[in-house]
C-alpha cells in the first residue's frame, strides 16, 4: 500500500482531516488515518464535496438535493444512505463528525488542527457546492455513466412504498439512470383486485413490452424486480440492448454497447461470437482511452473466460487447455491496470476483477475484489452466484455456498443451474454426501462432461458404485479418453484445495476412471 505521502505528493492543494481521515478527489473516496483507503458511490462521495466545500456550515437538504441529484425523483432515503456511506468512512460512530442539524440539513465539522482551507484539486477554485461538483464532473466523469440508459417507475397509491424500495435497489447496479419521466425504459407498478402486484416494463422507443409479470409475495420483491431488469450481467434491459446491437458493425459499437456484449460473456462461456465482438471492441475502447478502467477489467475477464475454456479461439488452442496457459497472465496484467486506475464503484467490475484473480488462485485478492462486489450491491444473483463458486473453490467452501444460496433465492426463476455447484461441493467437502449429491442433481446437465464427473465422485462415497461407473461412461463418451489425470489437471487449474483433488482422484478410481497410464 502506498504511503499517505505519495499519495498526497502530486497535489499543490492544502486539505482538511475529517476525523483524522482526508479526502481523496482523484480516486472518489476517504483515506484514513492508517493510509487504508475507502471507495465511496458517486452520489456518496458529491455529498461528501459539497459538505466539505462548506465546511463548519450547515448545508441544507434541498441544496444537496438540488444540485446533487438535479431532475430526478428520489426521496430521502437516497441522502440518508449517502450520509451513512460517509460516515462509516470517516469512521464516525458517534456521528459528530458528519453532524444532523435536525430538520433542516447536515454540517461537516473538520479537525481543529487542520488548516482552515479545504480546496479541491486544483490551487484556486470557485466556492461553493456548484463549483466543487462541475469540477468534479471534469476530473472524474466516468463516460459509461453518461451513456446510461434511463428509466423511470409509476405507481399506484398502494405500491407507491414497493416504487421507493425498488428505485433504491436500481441504483445500487449503476447500469440504469432514474430519471422522473421520457425515459427509455417505463416501469409500471400496479395492485391487482386480488392484492397481488403488476409489474410491466416497456421499451418506448418501440412501444413493446419487454417484461410483464404478477407476483404474489411482495416479501423481498424490490430486490428480486431490481435483479431481474437491471442487472448488467444477465438483467432484461441489458438483454434488450444486447439484442439491439447485436448485428451492429463492430467497429460501430458505442462504449456501452461494448461493455454490455462483455458482461453477456460472463454467463456464456461458449459463444464465441461473443468473446470475438467483445475483443475486438474492448481492444478499439482502450486504445482510444488505455485508462478505461472498466475495459481493462472486462479484458481481463475475456482473457479468463478463454484461459478456462477456449471460447472465441481458433484451433488448436480452443480445444488444447496446455496452449491457453499464458492467457491467466494477460488476464492479470489487464486486471493489475485496471485496480492501478482505482475503478469507478461498480459492482460488476469487481465481478470481473475478481473472476480473473480467481483464474490465478490469488486467493486473497479473489476474496477482496467479491467482497467489495458486493459491498456494492449484494443483492446481484449473477455476481452472487459467480462470486459464490470462486469464494467456496479458493477454500472458504461455507462463505461460497451461503452466496449461492443467496443468488437462488433471489432468482427462483432464473437462475444458472451452476450456482449449485459450490452448495453440493461444500457438503461434499463436509462429508454430506446426501446434501452433495442433491447440489449437483439440482445442476445437472446430461451433455456436461463436469456434471458426469461430479456424480463419479460423488456416488462411490454412498456405495452406490453402478451408478457412479455409468457417469464415467457417459463422460467418456463425452471426452473420449478422459483420464483422471485430466480431472486433475482440470481442477487444479480451477484453484481447488490438493485435499479436495486427493479425496476426488480415490473416489474416481473407484468408479473406474482410468490413470494417464490405463
Amino acid at each position: 500500500m502506498p504511503k499517505l505521502s505519495e499519495i498526497l505528493a502530486p497535489r499543490p492543494a492544502i486539505v482538511r482531516r475529517f476525523n483524522g481521515a482526508l479526502i481523496d478527489a482523484d480516486r472518489r473516496g476517504v483515506i484514513g488515518p492508517d493510509g487504508s483507503f475507502t471507495q465511496l458511490r458517486p452520489k456518496s462521495f458529491e455529498v461528501l464535496a459539497c459538505l466539505a466545500d462548506n465546511v463548519d456550515q450547515t448545508v441544507r437538504k434541498d441544496e444537496l438535493f438540488d444540485n446533487i441529484w438535479a431532475g430526478q425523483a428520489v426521496t430521502e432515503d437516497s441522502l440518508t444512505q449517502c450520509v451513512g456511506e460517509i460516515r462509516r468512512a470517516l469512521g464516525d460512530t458517534e456521528k459528530h463528525v458528519l453532524e444532523t442539524v435536525p430538520r433542516v440539513g447536515f454540517r461537516l465539522h473538520a479537525d481543529q488542527s487542520a488548516p482552515k482551507l479545504w480546496r479541491w484539486r486544483a490551487t484556486t477554485i470557485a466556492i461553493g457546492c456548484v463549483a466543487v461538483l462541475i469540477a468534479a464532473l471534469l476530473l472524474l466523469r466516468d463516460p459509461a455513466q453518461e451513456m446510461l440508459p434511463t428509466f423511470a417507475i409509476t405507481s399506484d397509491d398502494a405500491t407507491v412504498g414497493l416504487a421507493g424500495d425498488l428505485g433504491h435497489a436500481i441504483d445500487r447496479y449503476g447500469s440504469l439512470t432514474r430519471v422522473a419521466g421520457n425515459a427509455r425504459f417505463a416501469l409500471n407498478l400496479s395492485a391487482t383486485q386480488q392484492g397481488r402486484v403488476l409489474a410491466s416494463v416497456m421499451d418506448t422507443s418501440t412501444g413493446r413490452i419487454i417484461f410483464s409479470r404478477t407476483f404474489d409475495d411482495t416479501d423481498g420483491l424490490a430486490a428480486r424486480l431490481a435483479a431481474r431488469l437491471a442487472s448488467p450481467l444477465n438483467g432484461e434491459i441489458a438483454r434488450v440492448l444486447f439484442k439491439a446491437s447485436e448485428n451492429k458493425p463492430t467497429a460501430e459499437l458505442t462504449a456501452l454497447e461494448c461493455y454490455l456484449i462483455s458482461y453477456q460473456l460472463q454467463g456464456n462461456q461458449n459463444n464465441d461470437r461473443v468473446a470475438k465482438r467483445s475483443e475486438a471492441c474492448l481492444s478499439a475502447l482502450l486504445k482510444l482511452n488505455p485508462r478505461d478502467a472498466r475495459a481493462l477489467a472486462l479484458q481481463g475477464a475475456l482473457y479468463a473466460q478463454q484461459y478456462w475454456w477456449g471460447v472465441g479461439l481458433d484451433e488448436p488452442a480452443r480445444s488444447d487447455p496446455t496452449l491457453r496457459t499464458a492467457l491467466a497472465a494477460r488476464a492479470l496484467a489487464s486486471v493489475e491496470k485496471a485496480e492501478a486506475l482505482h475503478p469507478s464503484p461498480d459492482a460488476a467490475t469487481y465481478y470481473a476483477m475478481a473472476r480473473v484473480y480467481y483464474a490465478n488462485c490469488l486467493r486473497e485478492q479473489t476474496l477482496a475484489a467479491a467482497r467489495r462486489a458486493l459491498e456494492i450491491n449484494p443483492d446481484d444473483p449473477n455476481i452472487l452466484g459467480g462470486t459464490g463458486n470462486w469464494t467456496a473453490y479458493v477454500g472458504q467452501w461455507e462463505e461460497g455456498a451461503a452466496l449461492a444460496r443467496r443468488a437462488i433465492d433471489l432468482a427462483p426463476q432464473g437462475y444458472a443451474r451452476w450456482w449449485y455447484w459450490p452448495i453440493g461441493k461444500a457438503a461434499w467437502v463436509a462429508g454430506d454426501y446426501e446434501a452433495a449429491l442433491d447440489g449437483f442433481m439440482h445442476a445437472y446437465d446430461e451433455t456436461s462432461w463436469l456434471s458426469q464427473v461430479q456424480l463419479a465422485y460423488t456416488l462411490p462415497y454412498l456405495d452406490r458404485l453402478p451408478e457412479a461407473r455409468r457417469a464415467i461412461e457417459r463422460l467418456r463418451e463425452l471426452r473420449p479418453g478422459f483420464t483422471r489425470d485430466d480431472a486433475i489437471f482440470a481442477y487444479r487449474r480451477w484453484c481447488f484445495p490438493e485435499s479436495f483433488i486427493i479425496k476426488m482422484n480415490r473416489a474416481l478410481e473407484r468408479a473406474g476412471l482410468p490413470g494417464k497410464d490405463g
